[in-house]
């Protein structure tokens, strides 16, 4: 968090941690099955996604773009495709979550473990 308090220098490093990770994948695809690189792609990439995402993924639309044109980035490199093709079926096909769903699915089961009470719940009348 720095002093203008936006989260762009985590999202910095972040980016620089998943940048590292894109070039273990690409080194690694040459000697390794489909189901080893979904496997590496969680350890190596998602693994630096999820950590304080709760905190972190209420960051800008800027810094967010950022992060998930990374993780695009590692899908195409996972499965050979060419910087302009899409890669949403990869997506689909591999179970894997963006960066926004993976924001949303960890605010929820955050907000499921510590119990918090939605906003309707706060209002002194029953229903």
């Amino acid at each position: 968090l720095d002093s203008c308090l936006s989260w762009t220098l985590h999202v910095d490093y972040l980016c620089q941690k998943l940048s590292t990770a894109t070039f273990v994948l690409k080194r690694v695809k040459a000697t390794s099955t489909d189901e080893a690189m979904t496997t590496a792609y969680h350890a190596l990439f998602e693994s630096h996604l999820r950590y304080g995402v709760v905190l972190w993924g209420s960051t800008s639309s800027t810094n967010i773009q950022r992060v998930l044109v990374l993780q695009k980035r590692a899908l195409r490199t996972m499965v050979g495709l060419l910087p302009g093709d899409s890669c949403r079926q990869v997506f689909k096909d591999r179970g894997i979550l963006t960066v926004t769903a993976i924001y949303i699915l960890e605010v929820i089961l955050h907000a499921t473990k510590k119990n918090l009470k939605r906003l309707g719940d706060f209002r002194g009348h029953a229903n």
